[in-house]
C-alpha cells in the first residue's frame, strides 16, 4: 500500500529538505518526481510548485486527527481526510472520496473577490514568509492559498491591496474592557502569607586548622612549581622555622630549570632574610645562577659581600668572566685571589686561560703563564693543553709549538689541540707533519684527530691531499665515525667533489646535524637546490634537527620568487628550532620572503631580529616598497638613517616607490625634498615615482606640477597620471589626458587601460566603465589579458555580473586571475552556483586554482546547507596543496563552521601549521554558535598561550559561547581578560557582557557594565531590557526602555519582544496591551508572528484564555507553534481541556515530533482527571518514537558542571546529597511544607509519590550546592525544563531555612528565592 502527503505550497526541494529533517527515523521518504498534483485549493503562482511525496511505508497507527493523509491511486488525488474537533482523540476510518470544501473549483479572480469582500477571514503572511514560494494570503478556513505576485493574478490586485488596511485590531478583541483588571485580579493568584522567620537556633561550627610542618626538603619537593616552592620558602620564614642550605639550593635549581630570573631574586631576598648570605654553599650556588643567566653584575655584588670565599667561589666567578668574554674582569678578579692569599688551583687555570684565548688578551695570557710556571703546574697536562689552546686562540703558533714540546706528558689531547691550531691558522703541512710525527712516536691518531687534519686540508683544490687523509681515516677504521665523516663529507664538498661527498654521507651509519648541515650546504652552493631541500627534509624526517648553518644554506637555496611554501616550511622548522633571529638566517628569510611576495613574514622576521646590518634594511625596504607598504618602508627609511646608514640612489627610487599609498602626504614630501637635494628629482624613473605617490596621497596638484617639470617623459609617466587623475575622480581630466598623450605621438598600451580601468571599478561608475570599455575595444585591446582582467574585474566591481561575464566569454586566454576575479564577482554577488560551476570550469581548462581562487570560491560556499559542496571544494585544495594555507585553512575552518560540521572544521585548524588571529576567532566563534562552550572556552586559552591576543570579535565569539546555563564563573574570567585588554567598553564585546550575564543570572553584572558603557546602541538597551524581562523586573525593563527613548535611541521590534516578554513575565496585562498597540500606532513597527505570541503568553498567564483564543483568530499572519505553544502552556497552567486539545492539534501539525506537546495535553487531561485520553496520549508517543525529553538541573561548583536527573544516585557524592536533602526536608515541612503528590502522575502509593517528588532534580542540586559552595555565595541553579510548583514551593523554604539566597533558572525565566520568598511572586 502506498501513502501520500500532499504538498501545496513547497517546491520539491523544500519538501526535501523538510522532510529529511522532520519525519521520524522509522520512516523511509521516497521523492516521486514524474507525479504531479493540483488542488483546487491552491492559487497562484504555488500551484505550479505541487508535489508527491511517496512513503514507502504508511505512517502506523497514527491518529488521523493529527495528520493529514490523502490516498493516491494512478497519479490522481483522491481529496483530503479531515476531522472535527469532537473527533479528537478518536480513531476513525480514513475516508478515501473526502470532496474538498469549497465546491466546485474557483477561478483565481474569484477568489481574489472572495478575499477583498472579506479580508479578516485570511491570514497575510507577506511580513513573515518562511520561504519565497509560501503563499502571501491564507484562508483560515479552507485554506485557500493566493499570490500577489503570480503569473495569473489579475491586474487590478496590486492596485485593491493598496487600499486595504490590515494591520489594525478589531474592536471585538476587547483590549480596553472595563472589566479586565478584574478579570486580572480574579485570575492571579493569591499572595499568601508566607509565614514566620524560622527561630529555631542554628549551629555553624568552623574546624580548627592545624599545620603540620614536616621536613623541608619533602615540602619543596610536594611544591608543584615554583612559584610554590617560594612561597613554601616565604611561609617558612614568617612562621620563624628555619631553612637549611640544601632547601635554597633546591629551589634554586628549579628557578634554572624554568630560566626564572624572577623567582631567583625571589629566593635571593629570602636568603638575605634569614640571615645565610653568608652560607658559602648557597652563596656559590646563587653565583652560579646569576652567571648562568648572564647577570654578571648581580653575580659580583653578591660574591664581594662574601666575607669568607673560598677557592670554588673564586674560580666559579672567575668562570663566569671567562664565559662571557669579559678577559679584563677575569684577570683583575685572578690578580685579586691571588693579592688574598688564595692559591690558585688547576680549575682556576683552565678558567683564566679560557678568558685570555684572543689577540687582544696575549699579554694576559702571558702574565698567567708565568703564574702557572711559577705554581708548578706547567706539567699538569690539562692545564699545558689549556696554554696550548689559549696560544693557539691568541694566534701566536710559535709559542703553543713551544709549550708543546716543553710538555713532559703529551696525550692524543694535547696532539689533537696543537694539529687543530695548525689547521686553524691555515698551516697545513704542519699539522699533517705533526700527524706524522704523533704516529711515530706511538700514539694512535682518535677521531678528533682526523676531524682537525681534515680540517687543514679541507681547501679548494686540495682534494689529492683529501683523498689520502681518507686512506689513512679508513686504515685506521675511523672513516664512518660520525665526526670523521662529517668532516670528509665537508671537505669533499669544499673541494667541489659532491660525488665522492655523497659516498662517503650514504656510507655513515650515523649522522648529526653537523654531518647535514654540511652536506645540504655544499649541494646548495654547488647550485643542487632541488636535492638541498630534498636533504633538508629527509634530516627533519629521520628526527635530526637543524642548526643555524643549515637554515642560512637551505635558505639560500630556495631563496627566488615563487617558493613561498618551501620557504614557510624551512621558517617553520628554522623558528622551531630558535635560529630565526640569527643575523644570517634572518637576512636570508626576509630577503627570501620579499621575493615570494610575503611581506607580513619579512616583516616578522625583520622585527624580531636582534641584529641587522645595511644589508638587512636594505631587503627590507626594497621589499616593502614592492609590495605596497609605503607607511612601514617609510618609516624603516628614516630608521635607517637615524642608526648612521646612508641610503643610495637604488634607496630612493624604491622608497619612493613606496611612498605612493594614501595618506601619506607628509612624508612623501620629505622623500621628495631628500630627493632635490641629491639631484634626483628629475630623473626619469624618480620623476615617476613622484608622481605616482603623490597621485596615491591625493596631492594632484603636486602631481601635475612634478610632471608639467620633467624634460622626458615615457608612457609610465602617461599612464601614472591618469590612473592618478582616474582614481581621484578627476574622469574628464584623465579622458583628457588620455587624449593628449595621443596626440604627442604615444600610443597607449595595456598598462595605460589597466591603470584608468582600475581606477574607475567602483560601484556607481558603470557609465564611465562602459566608455573606457570602447575605447579599448577600438584600440583592439579589449582581448588583452591584462586589459580583460581589468574589464572583467571593473564590471564585478559596480555590480553588473552579466557585463563581466560578457567580456570574459569573449577572451581568447584567461589565466588565474582572470578565473579568480570572476569567480570572486559571482561569489561576492550571490551567485554561489554560478561560481562554483566556474571554478569546476577553470580545472576542466587545466588551470590550477591558487589560494585566492580557494578563498573565494569557499566563501560563496560557506553557508548552511553546502556541506557537500564544501567538502569537495576542500578535496580539491588538499589534492593542490593549498588546505593549509593560512588563508585557504582559514576559510575552511570558517565554512565548516557555517555547516554545522565543527568536527571537519576543527580537523582543518588542527592540521594549519599557521594560523592567525582570524583562524582562532572563527573557530571559537563557530563552537560557540554550536553549543561547544567548553571547547571554545578552551581554544580561547589556547589561543592566548600561543602568543595571539584576542580582538574585540574574539570576546565577543566566546562571551556567546559562555553566555549558556552555569557558567557565570565562566564568564567572570573572560570578563577579567576583556578588561585587561582594555575591550570592557567596547560597544559590541560591551553589549555581550550585557547579555551573558544577563543569561547567567547576574543581572547585577549586567548592570555593572551597562552603566559603566561609553556607548550604547539599540541592541545594548535591547538585551538589557531582555535580561530584565527574563529575571521578572517587569518595571524596571519599562523604565530602561523610557530612558532608551529619552536617550535618543529609536526602538525597533527586537525592543517591543523583550518588553512584551517582561510584561507577560511581571503579570502587566494592561501594560503591555498598551504596548502592543503603540507599537505600530506610535513607531510605526508593524508587529510580526514573535509579538502575537508574547501578546498571547500575557493573556494566557494571566487566565485570559476566551481573549486569547480571539486574538488568535484576528491575527493578520498564521499563527506558529510559538503562538500555539504560548495557548497550550496556557491551558495547562488553567486546565481547559478544550482549548488545550486545539492548540495541541495545531502545534503537532508544525512539530509532531516536539515531546512538550504530548506532555502538555497529558498534564491537562491528567489535571482533569481523564486518565484513559492520558493513556492514549502516551500510546502515540510511542508509536511515533516520541521521548520526552527528562528533566535535568545543573548547578556549577569550581567551575565544574554537575547535573541531575529526578532521583539521581550517579553523583559520587550521592550520599551527602540525599542525607542534606532529607535534613532540608524536614525543616521545610516544619515551616507548614507539604509535597504536592498530585503532580505524580504514576500509579503508586502515597509514600512513594512523597519521595519521587521529594527527589527532583533541582532539589537535588540545591542540596549539593548548599554543601559544596560557600554560605556568602548564592547557589545557582539551571533547569532545562520549567519548575514545578512543588519545586517552587520547596524552594522558598529552603532559601527561608539555610538563609541562602538560591538562583533557579528554568526553561522560561529566572526565580531569585531569599529570606522565603521569589522574585517572580508566584507569577510563572
Amino acid at each position: 500500500m502506498w501513502c501520500y502527503f500532499v504538498v501545496a505550497e513547497e517546491s520539491l526541494e523544500v519538501c526535501r529538505h523538510k522532510m529529511r529533517h522532520k519525519m521520524s527515523a522509522f520512516v523511509h521518504i521516497s521523492l516521486c518526481h514524474g507525479l504531479q498534483i493540483r488542488s483546487n485549493l491552491v492559487c497562484g503562482a504555488g500551484a505550479q510548485d505541487a508535489c508527491v511525496i511517496a512513503l514507502l511505508k504508511p505512517p502506523r497507527l497514527i491518529h488521523p486527527s493529527l495528520l493529514l493523509v490523502s490516498s493516491s491511486h494512478g497519479g490522481r488525488s483522491s481529496g483530503e481526510i479531515r476531522c472535527s474537533s469532537s473527533s479528537l482523540w478518536r480513531r476513525e476510518p480514513v475516508s478515501t472520496n473526502a470532496s474538498v470544501e469549497s465546491g466546485e473549483a474557483q477561478t483565481i479572480e474569484q477568489v481574489w473577490k472572495e478575499y477583498f469582500a472579506d479580508p479578516l477571514q485570511w491570514w497575510d503572511n507577506r511580513v513573515d514568509k518562511m520561504h519565497p514560494k509560501s503563499p502571501d494570503f491564507k484562508h483560515k478556513v479552507t485554506k485557500k492559498a493566493l499570490w500577489v505576485d503570480g503569473w495569473s493574478t489579475p491586474p487590478w490586485v496590486k492596485v485593491a491591496l493598496k487600499l486595504v488596511t490590515l494591520s489594525k485590531l478589531p474592536s471585538h478583541v476587547g483590549y480596553h474592557s472595563s472589566d479586565s483588571q478584574k478579570i486580572v485580579q480574579a485570575n492571579r493568584l493569591p499572595e499568601g502569607n508566607f509565614g514566620r522567620r524560622n527561630t529555631l537556633p542554628t549551629s555553624a561550627r568552623d574546624p580548627k586548622q592545624t599545620v603540620q610542618v614536616g621536613r623541608g626538603s619533602n615540602r619543596m619537593q610536594s611544591a608543584k612549581t615554583t612559584s610554590e616552592a617560594i612561597d613554601g620558602l616565604k611561609n617558612r620564614l614568617q612562621q620563624g622555622i628555619a631553612i637549611d642550605s640544601y632547601m635554597y639550593v633546591e629551589v634554586l635549581k628549579r628557578c634554572l630549570k624554568h630560566e626564572d630570573l624572577t623567582a631567583v631574586k625571589q629566593v635571593h631576598g629570602c636568603v638575605i632574610e634569614s640571615g645565610m648570605q653568608q652560607n658559602i654553599y648557597v652563596a656559590t650556588n646563587l653565583l652560579i645562577v646569576y652567571i648562568r643567566y648572564g647577570r654578571l653584575e648581580d653575580a659580583r655584588r653578591l660574591f664581594d659581600e662574601l666575607v669568607k670565599k673560598d677557592v670554588i667561589s673564586w674560580n666559579v666567578m672567575i668562570g663566569g668572566y671567562a664565559e662571557h668574554s669579559r678577559a679584563k674582569d677575569a684577570i683583575e678578579l685572578f690578580n685579586q685571589m691571588r693579592q688574598d692569599g688564595v692559591q690558585p688551583s688547576a680549575v682556576t687555570y683552565l678558567s683564566i686561560l679560557k678568558a685570555c684565548a684572543s689577540p687582544s688578551a696575549l699579554k694576559w695570557g702571558k702574565e698567567v703563564h708565568a703564574c702557572i710556571r711559577h705554581g708548578g703546574f706547567e706539567s699538569d697536562v690539562r692545564v699545558g693543553t689549556a696554554l696550548l689552546k689559549m696560544y693557539a686562540k691568541c694566534g701566536s703558533i710559535e709559542a703553543s709549538r713551544k709549550t708543546f714540546d716543553k710538555l713532559g706528558s703529551r696525550n692524543v689531547i694535547s696532539w689533537n689541540v696543537m694539529i687543530g691550531a695548525y689547521a686553524e691558522s691555515g698551516f697545513g703541512e704542519e699539522a699533517y707533519g705533526l700527524l706524522l710525527q704523533m704516529i711515530r712516536e706511538g700514539l694512535k691518531p682518535d677521531a678528533f684527530t682526523y676531524v682537525s687534519i681534515l680540517n687543514a686540508c679541507a681547501s679548494t683544490g686540495a682534494l689529492g691531499w683529501v683523498k689520502e687523509v681518507h686512506n689513512q681515516a679508513r686504515e685506521a677504521g675511523f672513516e664512518l665515525s660520525l665526526r670523521v665523516g662529517t668532516a670528509l663529507v665537508h671537505m669533499y664538498a669544499k673541494c667541489g667533489s659532491m660525488d665522492d661527498a655523497r659516498l662517503v654521507f650514504d656510507r655513515m651509519e650515523e649522522r648529526d646535524v653537523i654531518t647535514w648541515t654540511v652536506m645540504i650546504g655544499g649541494l646548495a652552493q654547488h647550485g643542487f637546490g632541488g636535492d638541498a631541500y630534498d636533504m633538508f627534509i629527509r634530516m627533519q624526517q629521520e628526527g635530526c634537527k637543524a642548526n643555524v648553518y643549515t637554515y642560512v644554506s637551505i635558505l639560500n637555496a630556495c631563496a627566488s620568487a615563487g617558493a613561498l611554501e618551501w620557504v614557510k616550511e624551512v621558517h617553520k622548522h628554522a623558528r622551531e628550532a630558535g635560529y630565526e633571529l640569527d643575523l644570517r638566517v634572518g637576512n636570508a628569510l626576509v630577503h627570501m620572503y620579499a621575493k615570494c611576495g610575503s611581506m607580513v613574514d619579512a616583516r616578522v622576521v625583520f622585527d624580531r631580529m636582534e641584529d641587522r646590518d645595511l644589508i638587512t634594511w636594505t631587503v627590507m625596504i626594497g621589499g616593502l616598497a614592492e609590495h605596497g607598504f609605503g607607511g612601514d618602508a617609510y618609516d624603516m627609511f628614516i630608521r635607517m638613517q637615524q642608526v648612521g646608514l646612508k641610503p643610495d640612489a637604488c634607496t630612493y627610487v624604491s622608497i619612493l616607490n613606496a611612498c605612493s599609498s594614501a595618506g601619506a602626504l607628509e612624508w612623501v614630501q620629505e622623500v621628495h625634498r631628500h630627493a632635490r637635494e641629491a639631484g634626483f628629482e628629475l630623473d626619469l624613473r624618480v620623476g615617476n615615482a613622484l608622481i605616482h605617490m603623490y597621485a596615491k596621497c591625493g596631492s594632484m596638484d603636486d602631481a601635475r606640477v612634478v610632471f608639467d617639470r620633467m624634460e622626458e617623459r615615457d608612457v609610465i609617466t602617461w599612464n601614472v597620471m591618469i590612473g592618478g587623475l582616474a582614481q581621484h575622480g578627476f574622469g574628464g581630466d584623465a579622458y583628457d589626458m588620455f587624449i593628449r598623450m595621443q596626440q604627442v605621438g604615444l600610443k597607449p598600451d595595456a598598462c595605460t587601460y589597466v591603470s584608468i580601468l582600475n581606477a574607475c571599478a567602483s560601484a556607481g561608475a558603470l557609465l564611465w566603465v562602459k566608455e573606457v570599455d570602447k575605447h579599448a575595444r577600438e584600440s583592439g585591446y579589449e582581448l588583452d589579458l591584462r586589459v580583460g582582467n581589468a574589464l572583467v574585474h571593473m564590471y564585478a566591481k559596480c555590480g553588473s555580473m552579466d557585463d563581466a561575464r560578457v567580456v570574459f566569454d569573449r577572451m581568447e586566454e584567461r589565466d588565474v586571475i582572470t578565473w579568480n576575479v570572476m569567480i570572486g564577482g559571482l561569489a561576492e554577488h550571490g551567485f554561489g552556483v554560478d561560481a562554483y560551476d566556474m571554478f569546476i570550469r577553470m580545472q576542466q581548462v587545466r588551470l590550477k586554482p591558487d589560494t585566492c581562487t580557494y578563498v573565494s570560491i569557499l566563501n560563496a560556499c560557506a553557508s548552511a546547507g553546502a556541506l557537500e559542496w564544501v567538502k569537495e571544494v576542500h578535496k580539491h585544495a588538499r589534492e593542490a596543496g593549498c588546505e593549509l594555507d593560512l588563508r585557504v585553512g582559514s576559510a575552511l575552518v570558517h565554512m565548516y563552521a557555517k555547516c554545522g560540521s565543527m568536527d571537519d572544521a576543527r580537523a582543518v585548524f588542527d592540521r594549519m601549521e599557521e594560523r592567525d588571529l582570524i583562524t582562532w576567532t572563527v573557530m571559537i566563534g563557530g563552537l560557540a554558535e554550536h553549543g561547544f562552550g567548553v571547547d571554545a572556552y578552551d581554544m580561547f586559552i589556547g589561543m592566548q598561550q600561543v602568543g595571539l591576543k584576542p580582538d574585540a570579535c574574539t570576546y565577543v565569539s566566546i562571551l556567546n559561547a559562555c553566555a549558556s546555563a552555569g557558567a557565570l564563573e565562566w564568564v567572570k574570567e573572560v570578563h577579567k581578560h576583556a578588561l585587561e585588554a582594555g575591550f570592557e567598553l567596547d560597544l559590541r564585546v560591551g553589549n555581550a557582557l550585557v547579555h551573558m550575564y544577563a543569561k547567567c543570572g547576574s543581572m547585577d553584572d549586567a548592570r555593572v557594565v551597562f552603566d559603566r558603557m561609553e556607548e550604547r546602541d539599540v541592541i545594548t538597551w535591547n538585551v538589557m531590557i531582555g535580561g530584565l524581562a527574563q529575571h521578572g523586573c517587569g518595571s524596571e525593563a519599562l523604565d530602561v526602555f523610557r530612558r532608551m527613548i529619552g536617550a535618543g535611541v529609536k526602538a525597533d521590534g527586537y525592543s517591543f519582544v523583550a518588553l512584551l516578554s517582561a510584561c507577560s513575565h511581571a503579570g502587566l496585562v494592561d501594560e503591555g496591551r498598551r504596548l502592543f498597540l503603540a507599537m505600530s500606532h506610535d513607531y510605526g513597527i508593524c508587529p510580526s508572528v514573535v509579538h502575537w505570541s508574547c501578546m498571547l503568553d500575557i493573556l494566557g498567564r494571566a487566565g485570559q484564555l476566551e481573549e486569547a483564543r480571539l486574538l488568535i483568530d484576528s491575527m493578520p499572519v498564521e499563527p506558529d507553534v510559538a503562538v500555539w505553544g504560548a495557548f497550550l502552556g496556557a491551558c495547562r497552567s488553567y486546565g481547559n481541556v478544550e482549548f488545550g486539545e486545539l492548540a495541541a492539534k495545531e502545534r503537532v501539525k508544525w512539530e509532531p515530533e516536539n515531546a512538550s506537546t504530548y506532555v502538555l495535553l497529558s498534564n491537562i487531561y491528567a489535571a482533569a482527571a481523564k486518565w484513559e485520553e492520558v493513556s492514549l496520549v502516551r500510546t502515540m508517543m510511542q508509536e511515533r518514537g516520541v521521548r520526552k525529553e527528562p528533566g535535568r538541573s545543573c548547578i556549577e561548583v569550581d567551575n565544574k558542571i554537575h547535573a541531575f536527573v529526578s532521583g539521581d544516585t550517579s553523583h559520587p557524592e550521592t550520599k551527602e546529597i540525599y542525607v542534606e536533602l532529607s535534613r532540608l526536608t524536614e525543616k521545610i515541612k516544619a515551616e507548614g511544607y507539604l509535597p504536592d503528590t498530585r503532580l505524580v502522575l504514576r500509579d503508586v502509593d502515597e509514600k512513594d509519590k512523597e519521595l519521587s517528588i521529594c527527589s527532583h532534580s533541582e532539589k537535588l542540586a540545591i542540596a549539593c550546592g548548599l554543601i559544596r559552595t560557600p554560605s556568602s555565595k548564592p547557589v545557582r541553579v539551571f533547569k532545562n525544563l520549567r519548575v514545578c510548583s512543588d519545586c517552587h514551593t520547596a524552594t522558598k523554604l529552603i532559601s527561608k531555612v539555610s538563609r541562602r539566597e538560591i538562583v533557579v533558572r528554568d526553561a522560561n525565566r529566572f526565580h531569585h528565592f531569599k529570606d522565603g520568598l521569589c522574585s517572580c511572586e508566584d507569577y510563572w
